[in-house]
This record gives structure tokens, sequence and C-alpha cells, in this order.
């Protein structure tokens, strides 16, 4: 088997600051913190972002060799490693899903309307729920209450039929419907917890709640608790421990599945193969992991995916100066959002769900609106045919393009960046302080990379700029606001360039398309995207210790021709997504 490409290594690693180096973004000394809260000892953290190509080696005795391939899951022959793993608070979107899903009455119209806790985009660049203040504390609860009075008559606790003992019966309800909203079987002790509340609010003078209406309480305490809340299923029980490695149990796994690859909360199949313990093997994980990954829910989780990867958060409120742009409207970015969505689940649905195909396909989908401004006419469907026009595959879309520049230009900077960070997973280290990062006024008589040839003269800018800005010229056909144009201010566009990258891997172009069709075909690219996959199921940057799963991860994609759906699969049987190690400080009892 030919040895897989981890990553590109554009110069010495572990810059921190602008010194002519541009590494692998797994060696970042960037620490990407889990959610807060809980008080729990075994907490953990992303902890440092560790290099991908570190490892090798035989095989493991603890797992069977699970995530490896012909690799070594661990850091050392013969001995699996993996990094820790954050605690996880469900995000905005994994709460709403899960509120629908666990209230399958509530109306499809329902929006509670409230100021969440936002989902931090850090360096990561997938969104990781953040600490919780307590004025957020209190909007979970406003949650809770708006969910409940929403569904009225339809709630749970209306639906109850009890006989002559109903704290009997209250109880059964307590762990069933617990048992959904925890996504595991409740321990006794959070089973009595809320029976007292629920004893409390019904023998209280100054309440005395009715059935109905104290187990409705009960269930908007179970919608603000931990167990509801954050993503390690295994409650109060002890750790499962696999030698030195945690080992995410039955439940665990059944959610890190379902959340993975449907951001929600499981279905009656995982919690039933969870019951049987059927997810305990990377076969039975692998083969669940098939089965959801065919619903149509998984089209949202790669519109999810994608728009994350391409980091079009800012799009929803990006602007564009009038002066500049006076073609662009806002109501085009939901538009160009919708463009990528509709192209995603079109080529990872389709018969050749490709990072080539994501890269090189040439069509796309618009609306009559962004059809107009991009000067394309679609079919009936909204597919537009691509052949003859600068525009191919999801690189020169209109999100990203408009992402990417400026609100009055182009910015060659931020799209060469986004390259390197994001289609070969390679750190940028920001600038020294002693300079200013900030272009001089735009000179009408000269295109902008003439303008911009000056900061590339300085030696402190040079090493970085050189290749970052090379690769972002290859776009200055597409302006700031993510439509074409054939001349910068009557001045003809140089697109091409010549990048040497460390491997020794060289990519020339003479435009965007061509540059997209040379990544496309680069392993070094592959390799990336089979990591951010991996990043985006387990929430943090793989580190040293997941060398052994990256290398199995990148050599499977390429084996399979870069079956994207297939990778998807692959990722559950590694070991980053079924064990943890320790946090620190973390005592393991049996």
């Amino acid at each position: 088997m030919r040895a897989p490409v981890l990553a590109l290594v554009l110069g010495a690693s572990g810059a921190l600051a602008c010194t002519g180096q541009i590494g692998d973004v797994g060696r970042a000394s960037t620490e990407v913190s889990g959610s807060a809260g809980t008080g729990s000892s075994a907490t953990g953290s992303t902890g440092a972002a560790g290099s991908s190509g570190s490892s090798s080696g035989t095989g493991s005795s603890t797992t069977g060799g699970q995530g490896g391939g012909t690799a070594d899951p661990g850091g050392k022959a013969g001995v699996a490693t993996v990094g820790e793993s954050p605690l996880r608070r469900l995000g905005k979107t994994e709460l709403y899903n899960t509120v629908r899903d666990l209230f399958p009455t509530l109306k499809a119209d329902f929006n509670a309307d409230i100021d969440l806790p936002a989902d931090n985009d850090v360096q990561l660049a997938f969104a990781i729920p953040g600490t919780v203040s307590d004025l957020e504390v209190k909007r979970f609860m406003d949650l809770a209450e708006a969910t409940i009075a929403a569904l009225g008559t339809s709630a749970p606790g209306n639906q109850v039929t009890c006989g002559a003992d109903q704290t009997a019966c209250a109880r059964t309800f307590v762990t069933t419907f617990g048992k959904r909203a925890f996504r595991r079987p409740l321990d006794p002790v959070e089973v009595d917890d809320l029976m007292a509340l629920y004893t409390k609010l019904r023998t209280d003078p100054e309440m005395a709640y009715n059935l109905p209406q104290a187990l409705g309480i009960v269930v908007e305490a179970m919608l603000q608790s931990p167990g509801f809340l954050y993503r390690w299923e295994r409650g109060l029980a002890a750790p499962q421990t696999d030698g030195s490695l945690v080992k995410f149990d039955n439940y665990e796994m059944a959610s890190r599945l379902s959340y993975f690859l449907w951001n929600s909360m499981p279905d009656a199949a995982l919690l039933t193969a969870a019951d049987a313990g059927q997810l305990s093997t990377p076969d039975q994980v692998a083969t669940q992991a098939a089965r959801l990954l065919a619903d149509k829910r998984t089209d949202e989780t790669f519109a999810d995916f994608v728009t994350q990867w391409l980091e079009l958060g800012p799009l929803k409120d990006i602007i564009k100066d009038a002066a500049n742009y006076p073609g662009f409207k806002p109501e085009f970015r939901d538009s160009m959002r919708a463009e990528t969505v509709a192209f995603t689940r079109d080529v990872l649905r389709g018969p050749s769900p490709t990072f080539t195909s994501l890269l090189t396909a040439p069509y796309t989908y618009v609306n009559s609106t962004l059809g107009q401004y991009y000067g394309v006419t679609a079919d009936a469907t909204g597919k537009v045919n691509l052949a003859g026009t600068a525009r191919l595959g999801v690189l020169t879309q209109g999100a990203l393009m408009a992402v990417k520049g400026n609100s009055y230009r182009t910015s060659p900077v931020r799209r060469g960046k986004f390259i390197l960070n994001r289609m070969l997973c390679e750190s940028v280290p920001p600038p020294p302080p002693d300079v200013v990062p900030e272009l001089p006024p735009p000179d009408p008589t000269k295109t902008l990379r003439e303008q911009m040839a000056d900061h590339r003269t300085k030696a402190s800018c040079a090493a970085c700029h050189t290749t970052m800005d090379a690769l972002g010229f290859a776009f200055e056909h597409f302006d700031g606001a993510g439509n074409y144009r054939k001349d910068d201010n009557g001045h003809p566009i140089d697109a091409s360039g010549k990048v040497t990258l460390d491997g020794p891997l060289v990519l020339e172009f003479q435009d965007s398309t061509d540059l997209a069709k040379a990544l496309a075909a680069t392993p070094a690219a592959h390799a990336c995207f089979a990591k951010q996959w991996l990043r985006f199921a387990i929430d943090r940057f793989e580190q040293d210790a997941d060398g052994a799963a990256v290398a199995y991860l990148v050599s499977s994609y390429e084996g399979s021709a870069l079956d994207t759906r297939d990778l998807a699969v692959k990722v559950t049987r590694t070991l980053p997504f079924s064990h943890r190690a320790p946090a620190q400080g973390e005592v393991l009892t049996p």
C-alpha cells in the first residue's frame, strides 16, 4: 500500500509569528476549550492541536486495530493512544433539532425566539459551544418553558394516564421519558431527584399542582439538566476503561453517531442497539453509521459540514460597499448560501460524492435572483451548466468569494489564507507586532496585484505572503461581492501563479479553475479533507496521539477513490471517535 500523505508542511513547524514559516495547522499551540459548567473532574479538553503524522506501527491488542487499518492506532507500536476529548454542550442547531425530535408534536413553525448562547467560531472553524454565563442559564430555562407551553395539551405530561398510584405512575414516566431526554437510562439517584421535585410540586400547599402540571415542570427540569444539555452520555456511572483509555459506552456511541450525522438525538433504532450492547465494536458502529447516512436527514449535516468548512458563517451579516458593488443586494446572501447547500447535496448524494467533484463539478444551482446576478440561465430545477464560464465547483461560488472578499475590493490575502487553512490544513501565523496589515488606499492606476507587490518585498512579510497571495490571486476574476469581472479597474487581470510547497509539490495555475483542478488532484488536499471530517466529528483538532487514526482515514479515503460518504462511515471506526484519553487529573474508578 502506498504511504499515506498526512500533511504538507510549508516551513518549519511551531511558528507563532510571521517569521517566514507556514506550517501544519495541527501543530499550532492553540487550545480549544470545551464547555464548562458541570463541575466534572473528567471534563477534559481538546488539548493542543498535534501533528498528525507522527505515529506508525503494527496494531493494538486493546482495540483490535480499530481505526488503524494497516497502521498502528497508537503513538507507539502496539500501544493504542488517542487524544483527550471535550465535554460538549449541545450547539444551537443540535439543541433545536433535539427538542423537535424529542417532542414530535411540536409545530413546525415553533420558534422560541430565545437568544441562546453562541457557538464559538474558533480556530477549529467548526462550531463549538462555549461556556455558559448565568444569563444564558436563564435562557435555557426560557426555552424549556416555551417548549412546554407551545406543546399545550400535547405535552408529555398531559398524555399520561395513571391509575390509583399516581406516584408510581410518575416514576415510570420519569424513567421512560427521561431515557429519551438524556439519551440513556437514568441513574436511580437522578430518578429520585426528579421524583423529589414531582413530590414537592404535588404536596406543597403553595403549589398543589395536578399530575399533568407537575410532570410538565419535571420535563422542564430535564431540559435544563446537564444530562440533556451536554454530550457525554455516561451519566453518574464510572468511565468504561479500555486499557489506559476510556471507551465511550453504547449510549455514548449512539449519541456520538446521531449528533455527528444528524445533528440530533438518537432515534429509537440507535437506542435499541445501545440497549442490546450492539454499539461496542467498529463493525457495529459502522453499520449504524451507514444506516444514518442513508437517511435524508444527513443532507443537512452535509450542508452544515460544507458551510462551516468553507467558513460561510459571516455570510448572513455581510455588507458590501454600495459605491463599489451597486448590484449586490442583501437578499443575495441567502441565495448564495442556498446555492452552496443545493450543490453540496447534489454532489454528496450523487454517484460521485468526492472531494474532486466538490471542487471541479461543472455545474451549480441558483434561483432566478442569483442567476440574474451571475448572468446565467438555470433550467427548471435551478441547475446551471458552467461550461464556458469562469466558475467551477464550490471554490468560485458567490458565497465563498463574497465572504473572502473585502467590502470594497477583493482580498487575495483572505482567499489565499483560506486555501492554505481549509484546503491544505496549513497554519498561517499572525504578522509580527511591528507590521501594520493594512494595504494603502486603492490606486486606480494599478491592479491590486501590483499594489500588493511592495509588501512582499519585506522579509518579514514575504515568506508568508509569497505563497498566500499567489494562491489568492487565482481568484482575482471574482470581485469582493462574488461576481465575475473581466478586468481590475480597466486593467488586465493576471490570475496565474506558481507555488512550491514542501513535499515537494508544485501548484501551477492560470486562474481559479486551474487551481481548483490542481487541488482536486493533490494528495495533500485529500488528506486535509479527511482531517476536516475527523475534526467535525470529534469536535477538536487531531492530536499527536491520534496520528494513526488520521493515517488510516487518509489511506482509506485515497483507497475509496475519494468517496466522501464512505469517509464519513470510516470516521466512526476510528479510536478518536470511540475512545478518549483520560483528562488531566481525572481519576478512573472501576
